[in-house]
């Protein structure tokens, strides 16, 4: 995996990093994948410029 961007490089790098720390993010949505039946699911952050998952 590589490493992520300095918060210096990319302002939504902060963003990105917060929602990692979350331990529950995995398993929210492995659950979202078996509900759903889809074989992906992202936490995404949109924006007009940006589309970031």
């Amino acid at each position: 995996m590589p490493a992520m961007s300095d918060a210096n490089d990319d302002p939504f790098a902060a963003d990105v990093a917060a929602v990692a720390r979350i331990a529950a993010v995995p398993a929210i949505l492995d659950v979202v994948c078996r509900t759903t039946g889809m074989g992906f699911a992202a936490v995404a952050r949109v924006t007009e410029d940006r589309w970031i998952a």
